[in-house]
């Protein structure tokens, strides 16, 4: 509960009147009591949150939108530049 009203309100601070939209993402929303109740609370600061639902939004949705960039640079002839990798 105490991390839920942290990141609800650290969210409304950082978006401010700017974005009323925000895109959840993370292993943490895993759990069906973070994900409801952070929903609960920023849609009640009225923000609307958007959760993941055909993606999971944990590890499998880092390693889907890897592949995704891997074939739009595949589709383009280029390769994707690997930063502090060796």
């Amino acid at each position: 509960a105490t991390f839920c009203k942290l990141a609800a309100e650290l969210t409304s601070r950082v978006v401010g009147n700017s974005a009323r939209t925000v895109a959840l993402g993370g292993g943490c929303l895993v759990n069906r009591l973070l994900r409801e109740e952070l929903t609960r609370l920023l849609t009640a600061a009225g923000v609307t949150p958007l959760l993941p639902r055909e993606v999971p939004p944990g590890d499998g949705g880092i390693s889907y939108g890897q592949a995704v960039l891997g074939a739009v640079a595949s589709s383009r002839g280029v390769e994707p530049l690997m930063v502090g990798g060796s």
